[in-house]
C-alpha cells in the first residue's frame, strides 16, 4: 500500500514477515513500515504452551506521505525524525527497548 503504517501489538505473539526479514513479536512491540514495504503478520499464540489464549489485540495507524511532507515543512523538529520515517522498516522490541 502507498501509505505509512505503525502497528502496535497490545496482546498477541507471532511473527511479522517483511520483504527480507522476519521478526517474532510479543505484547508491546511496535512496527513502522514505509509505503510499499511488503509485510504480513501471523499470530502464533495458539502454539505457545502455558500462555493464556486471549484474543489478539493490535492497533494500526496509517497515514499518507503527504502528511509526512507537511510535517517537514511546518515542524522544524521533524528533521530529526526523517531517517525514522524514510527507512523501509523499523521495529521496536518491547522486551529490550531497542530499535531494529
Amino acid at each position: 500500500h502507498g501509505f505509512y503504517e505503525i502497528l502496535y501489538i497490545e496482546e498477541s505473539y507471532g511473527v511479522c514477515y517483511t520483504e527480507h526479514e522476519q521478526f517474532p513479536f510479543e505484547p508491546g512491540d511496535i512496527f513502522v513500515f514505509a509505503p510499499h514495504v511488503m509485510h504480513s503478520v501471523i499470530n502464533t499464540i495458539e502454539t505457545i504452551p502455558n500462555i493464556k489464549h486471549t484474543p489478539s489485540i493490535a492497533y494500526v495507524l496509517q497515514f499518507s506521505s503527504e502528511m509526512i511532507e507537511n510535517f517537514q515543512l511546518n515542524i522544524p523538529e521533524f528533521q530529526y525524525l526523517k531517517g525514522f520515517w524514510f527507512d523501509s522498516q523499523f521495529v521496536i522490541k518491547s522486551n529490550s527497548k531497542e530499535a531494529i
